[in-house]
């Protein structure tokens, strides 16, 4: 016995967002099955373009307005606009971030093909021949004498004038995200040039570029959780690397003194909009030096990767190294020096025990200090179990040295006796 049909969405019972979708993908199919009962192959394995749309606009912008040439050109794009005028219809065809006319007559195309490709939607891909011309009113455009279906599009596009604002579509559908949002497709090419600025500055500094293995016996190089996976014919669970660290050390050990990697790696922890289990990572290991190389290598690649995808980007001050003394001294439960950072950083750095708060604020108070009470942070440092005890107010050493005059001033009066209450009146 069949199954009964499933309820209808609300969405489609109430004719929400959903159901518009449905009856606009079912309006779809029905065109595709009209196209192939024609003989017309929806979705064809290519098509040979002679220009990209950049090109015809580039190549052929001294036509003056109403101009038409005798060059004829092929080109191909994703229709993202239509307007129809009786026998006479345009379309703007889109690819990647150009886009270019295309003017469709019922004259050069016939009655039949010019029927046929006017009831092409939006977000189908079309290929189109013809000259190239500008409108009389000064659009360049190719004048179709042949058009071509390259794609069907079964679902529509998001909105022309709202856009894609569902977050949660633009993050699961990225495809979706890149067609509608240029700074989308900016930020992939963003990303594609600096990975090739960060391989080629290593290059050249000498780092030779290696391969690690992705599957790895044992989840070594960093304190994350892998992903766990089984090899069946070794019969033993394999890990996805968490880092490449023990590998490139390895090789630093076999005598390559400067090796480095540019791939990915996975930590199966949490997930946000700014944090992946799965992400690209460069690692390099190099023989010989230490700390300070390493800092001078981040401050190079970085400022070259800059130049490189923005054209000069001012970040100098960002980069600017910091006295590493007073950083150390404060890890090392030694003094807080001028270092005063974030309480979550700083929580980091001492331990997440009771006397993290404490700690917090001792380290503060630290510049303001008397010199024999500067450099110890309560209850013992790192490995303090108990939460430090509040600063006594009988202390006065410690509030004459406070730094704000009123506060001092405050506290300083905390050993005068109160004034007595003047006596009661008889009357009263």
């Amino acid at each position: 016995m069949p199954d009964p049909d499933p309820s209808p969405d609300p969405d489609e019972r109430s004719g929400g967002p959903a159901a518009e979708g449905s009856r606009v993908e079912h309006a779809r199919r029905t065109k595709l099955a009209r196209l192939r009962s024609a003989g017309v192959d929806a979705y064809p394995v290519g098509f040979a373009r002679s220009h990209t749309l950049a090109e015809v606009a580039r190549g052929w912008e001294g036509l003056a307005a109403g101009e038409e040439s005798a060059d004829v050109v092929r080109v191909a794009g994703r229709i993202v606009l239509k307007r129809d005028f009786g026998r006479l219809a345009f379309w703007m065809l889109r690819q990647g971030d150009d886009e270019l006319q295309v003017m469709l007559t019922g004259d050069a195309l016939g009655d039949d093909q010019f029927k046929l490709v006017t009831d092409l939607d939006l977000g189908d891909w079309v290929g189109a021949q013809g000259p190239v011309v500008r409108t009389r009113k000064g659009e360049l455009s190719v004048k179709a004498t042949e058009v071509f279906l390259l794609a069907k599009s079964l679902r529509p596009l998001p909105d022309k004038w709202k856009g894609l604002t569902d977050v949660e579509v633009r993050s699961r559908q990225r495809e979706v995200d890149l067609i509608v949002n240029p700074a989308a497709r900016a930020a992939a090419r963003l990303r594609a040039g600096v990975i090739a600025s960060l391989r080629r500055s290593m290059l050249d500094r000498g780092y030779t570029e290696v391969e690690t293995p992705i599957l790895q016996p044992v989840p070594g190089g960093a304190l994350a959780r892998p992903f766990v996976t089984h090899h069946n014919a070794l019969d033993t669970d394999l890990y996805l690397r968490v880092a490449g660290e023990l590998y490139l050390k390895r090789l630093l050990v076999g005598g390559m003194e400067r090796v480095f990697e540019l791939g990915r790696v996975f930590r199966n922890e949490g997930i946000d909009a700014r944090h992946n289990p799965e992400f690209t990572m460069m690692e390099s290991n190099e023989a010989f030096a230490d700390y300070r190389d390493m800092m001078r290598l981040v401050q190079g690649v970085i400022r070259e990767a800059a130049d490189a995808v923005l054209g000069g980007l001012v970040v100098q001050h960002q980069l600017a190294r910091a006295p590493a003394g007073p950083g150390l001294r404060l890890v090392a439960g030694q003094g807080a020096g001028p270092l005063r950072p974030r309480r979550g950083r700083l929580r980091t750095r001492l331990g997440h025990g009771q006397a993290g708060a404490g700690a917090l604020r001792e380290a503060r108070r630290a510049p303001h200090r008397p010199a024999h009470l500067r450099g110890r942070l309560p209850g013992g440092g790192l490995t303090a179990g108990a939460p430090p005890p509040r600063r006594p107010l009988r202390d006065r050493a410690l509030r004459a040295d406070h730094p704000r005059p009123r506060v001092r001033q405050r506290l300083l009066g905390a050993d005068r006796p109160r004034r007595a209450a003047p006596p009661k009146s008889p009357q009263s």
